[in-house]
């Protein structure tokens, strides 16, 4: 289910859509009451072109990400064996900048 849903690469964008129509609806539902069934069809066409958009691109040989693909960041749990690790002494690591120092009863 994963590998199919980064196939519809145009949904995000259809919902981006979806959205900026249902803040115009609000926006102008003090002066126009739309009919529901019009607000459905439009909601219906919108995302039904985002997926057909999403499915054309894929067969048009666009950007297919591997079909057996479930993680989308791959880096994430598969970093480079060749990168070094962080610094933990490094600015905005959290770390301290200073070495531990020993409270009166380890010294």
């Amino acid at each position: 289910l994963a590998g199919l849903i980064l196939r519809f690469t145009y949904l995000k964008v259809g919902l981006a859509a979806l959205l900026v129509f249902a803040g115009l609806k609000i926006l102008a539902s003090d002066f126009y009451k739309m009919p529901v069934i019009v607000s459905l069809s439009v909601i219906l066409i919108i995302l039904g072109l985002s997926v057909v958009a999403s499915v054309w691109q894929v067969r048009r040989g666009g950007s297919d990400p591997d079909p057996g693909a479930t993680n989308p960041d791959p880096g994430a749990t598969n970093p480079d064996p060749g990168a070094s690790a962080p610094d933990p002494g490094a600015p905005g690591t959290g770390a301290p900048d200073h070495p531990a120092r020993p409270t009166p009863l380890e010294a």
